[in-house]
Formats: structure tokens, C-alpha cells, sequence
């Protein structure tokens, strides 16, 4: 039997980092199998590229400019012409790049690519990554386990602290006489003037804590009917930056008390326009020290690009609440907690329950998210 692999040389050092990034890949395409298995090919195949390129860096002797924006057969030219990879690896990575091409260059036409169709690819590479750390950064990897899972090859850096998504829920009740005297529209504008004074003053809020005052949120506007003897008024505001929300609620709960959100609450000349809708998107910005907007992001169709922030995940939700075409941006770029997120849609679409606790985000980073592991 001939072998293809290269006696053993001095080779540079790999840093960790590199070897975890292509196992969060690897994860990636095997979670993405069932959720997405186009996604799965996309994957595999940009992983192979970087193993290639890592091989070749750390064991290659020829020129090593131009390797980043080198296609997968240019790398595996270079790869076999060096002898830098055993022949079975590169029986792995033909296997990638079988299964992987049309889905790269978009050659499946109409035809439905099911996760039968990509389960050897990404066996492939499970296997290729394996070896890549086991040969060129020796002692950092472990055996592929039941099933050809691979475990983390680098040390975690320390957990994150998550909280549950933000929201304040606020009800305001006006006699039903005086609604009918004012007229609905009068009525909705008069609690829209109130609701927004409070958030112009909590954005002032969060201006002054040094938190940045662009601040995505979804606020649901409703009420109920005249039957009754008061006709109840609902807010409801939901964002990922926790300061921004507490101080909604506290200034809002000044307002309905007092009349007023706070003395502290300078002049702001404000840019305003809101609908009454369920979980519209809106963006708030401090334009100056005396200026500000508040305005709803279009969202027909709503577009986010892969890796994906807390901001879009609220802007997928509002889409999904409200019946909104998403559309997909960056999917090469997708990550592990991505697919988490597409799996937890697939089964929100499928009726399982939506709550807002199925969302955690970093205090300290309010777009850094997660999906709970029991939500995905």
C-alpha cells in the first residue's frame, strides 16, 4: 500500500483558536443536517478549505501567499502535489467536495436535498477535523464518540451570565365615556404621547449610564373595547437591553402617577412615528444631546445576515409574530447557536408554543443571545 503522508516535520505552531473554530464548524454542519441540509454542505465544505489551508501553513515548504482566498481544488492540488495530507483524508475531502459543490454553487435546481443526501459529507468531515488535530496539533484532540461525535478540542473560555429577554407590560384604563367624548383616534394618540415620553425619557436614561443609545425594541400597542366601563390601554415593550427596559417602566409608572416622567428629563425635539400594531420593530436613537428618533424598521421583507445578533433574532421574532417574510443573508457565515435558532422556528412554525423565556441574553453584551436548550 502506498503512503501519501509526509514524514514528520518541524511544523509551526497552531494556535488553539484555529482548531476550535473549525470544531464549532463541524458542529454547525451536523446540527444543521436536519434543520438544513443545504446549509450542512455549505459548511462542510468551507471547514475542508480551512483543514487544507492549516495543513498547508503548518507543514507546506513553497509559497504560502494567497492560501485565504484559495478555492478547495486549488488547496487540494497544492495539498497532494506536497504530500502533506494521507491519502485517506483526501479521500475525505473529495467526498466534501462532491456533495458539497452544487450546494456552494447552487446546482441542486429544484431538486429537494434531504439530510440522506449529506450525512457522508459531514461524516467526512468529523473525521477530517479528527485528524487535523490529532496530526498537527497533537494532544488537544479526543476520538470521535458514539455516532462520530467530536468533543471541543480547546479550552472554554469562562460561561456567560444569561438573563431572560427583557419585556414590561403596561395597562392604562380610561373611563369608556370619556374615550367615546375624545373619539378612538384622539384617545390612541393621547396614550401614544404618554408611551412615548417614556421611552424618549428612558433612552435619556441609558444615554447617561453610557450604554449606546441605538437601542432596537418591539412594542405591541392595543386596547380593549367601550363595553365595559373603562376601556383598558396596553403597552408591552421587549428588548434585549435590560437597562432600556427598567427604566421604561419606571418612567411610565411616573407618568400614569404623576403627569409627568421625571424633573431630570430634559427637552428632547423628537422625530416620531409609531403604529398601533402587535411587536412592531422599532429603532431609538439619540441624535444629539437635545435630539433624538424613534421610528418602526421596515420590515417587507424582513432581511438579516448570518452570524446572527440579538437585534435580528427580535426582528425574526417580530416577522414571525406578525406573519412577515425573513429573508436570509450570509448563510456560509451561520453559527452553532444559528442553527439552534432555525430548529426553534421550524418548531414555532410547526405550533409549538412562542415565549419570550425561550430567548436569554448577556447583560454585559446585550447581543449575545441564546436559545434554552430545552426551546431548540
Amino acid at each position: 500500500m502506498v503512503s501519501y503522508f509526509r514524514p514528520s516535520t518541524r511544523c509551526r505552531p497552531m494556535p488553539s483558536a484555529r482548531i476550535g473554530y473549525l470544531e464549532e464548524m463541524t458542529r454547525v454542519a451536523r446540527k444543521a443536517v436536519e434543520v438544513d441540509p443545504q446549509l450542512a454542505l455549505v459548511q462542510a465544505r468551507k471547514a475542508a478549505e480551512e483543514v487544507l489551508r492549516i495543513a498547508i501553513e503548518a507543514k507546506g515548504s513553497g509559497d504560502r501567499s494567497g492560501l485565504d482566498k484559495a478555492a478547495l481544488e486549488e488547496l487540494l492540488n497544492r495539498a497532494r502535489s506536497e504530500s502533506l495530507v494521507p491519502e485517506i483524508q483526501m479521500v475525505h475531502v473529495r467526498a466534501i467536495q462532491a456533495y458539497g459543490n452544487p450546494a456552494v454553487h447552487g446546482r441542486f435546481g429544484a431538486a429537494t436535498v434531504t439530510s440522506q443526501d449529506v450525512e457522508p459529507a459531514v461524516g467526512a468531515l468529523v473525521r477530517l477535523v479528527h485528524w487535523l488535530a490529532t496530526e498537527i496539533a497533537p494532544g488537544q484532540a479526543t476520538q470521535p464518540g458514539p455516532g462520530g461525535d467530536a468533543k471541543p478540542v480547546w479550552s472554554a473560555p469562562p460561561p456567560r451570565q444569561f438573563s431572560i429577554l427583557q419585556r414590561h407590560v403596561q395597562t392604562i384604563a380610561i373611563d369608556a365615556s370619556t374615550v367615546n367624548e375624545m373619539g378612538w383616534s384622539q384617545a390612541e394618540r393621547e396614550i401614544g404621547r404618554v408611551v412615548h415620553k417614556a421611552l424618549i425619557a428612558a433612552l435619556v436614561d441609558v444615554a447617561r449610564a453610557g450604554v449606546s443609545p441605538d437601542i432596537l425594541y418591539l412594542l405591541t400597542l392595543t386596547h380593549g373595547d367601550a363595553s365595559d366601563a373603562d376601556v383598558e390601554f396596553a403597552a408591552e415593550l421587549v428588548s434585549h437591553v435590560t437597562p432600556f427596559v427598567h427604566a421604561f417602566a419606571s418612567r411610565l409608572t411616573r407618568l400614569i402617577e404623576s403627569g409627568t416622567p421625571g424633573s431630570d428629563v430634559p427637552d428632547i425635539r423628537v422625530r416620531l412615528s409609531y403604529a398601533w400594531e402587535r411587536l412592531a420593530p422599532y429603532r431609538a436613537t439619540m441624535d444629539g444631546p437635545a435630539a433624538a428618533t424613534i421610528a418602526p424598521i421596515p420590515d417587507v421583507p424582513c432581511r438579516v445576515r448570518f452570524p446572527l445578533r440579538t437585534s435580528d433574532v427580535l426582528r425574526v421574532m417580530s416577522a414571525m409574530a406578525r406573519g412577515k417574510v425573513v429573508e436570509q443573508e450570509g448563510m456560509e457565515n451561520v453559527t452553532e447557536r444559528d442553527v439552534d435558532f432555525l430548529r426553534w422556528v421550524q418548531r414555532v412554525s410547526a405550533g409549538k408554543t412562542f415565549t419570550w423565556s425561550d430567548l436569554s441574553v448577556n447583560p454585559r453584551d446585550p447581543e449575545d443571545w441564546s436559545i434554552s436548550p430545552s426551546a431548540a
